[in-house]
């Protein structure tokens, strides 16, 4: 027996509007990205993609990790590119990283977060 290949997507929810991520759920960014593949796939795409899902979300930073089949990644990319609006809220999705574990995410994001974290307070001290 073969077992089932995953890939992780780490994305960032990017909105022009304050508070927008308060309201999603990882269910709507599933269903807005999947209205997204459909449209470009159509039915057969929609079949061949099976079950993805949204595995972590933070709506205080706006980081949210999509599980998928190895497979059809690369389609699934491509589907995020198109989606501008989650649950009637305008917004995109930007790409991150892609991870073969989710640990190897995990690790990316503490990397990440530390990044961003160095950024804003060398801004601040610039500033003050």
């Amino acid at each position: 027996m073969v077992r089932v290949k995953r890939r992780y997507i780490v994305l960032d929810l990017l909105s022009p509007v304050d508070n927008c991520s308060q309201k999603l759920t990882g269910s709507l960014i599933c269903a807005s990205i999947r209205r997204s593949y459909q449209d470009l796939y159509g039915e057969f795409g929609i079949a061949y993609l099976g079950t993805f899902g949204v595995k972590y979300f933070n709506q205080i930073t706006n980081v949210l990790i999509i599980q998928c089949k190895r497979d059809v990644h690369r389609q699934l990319l491509h589907a995020i590119l198109f989606v501008k609006a989650v649950d009637s809220q305008p917004c995109t999705l930007s790409t991150i990283y892609i991870g073969a574990t989710m640990k190897s995410c995990q690790k990316f994001l503490v990397r990440h977060s530390r990044n961003e974290l160095f950024k804003v307070l060398q801004q601040e001290a610039i500033v003050a």
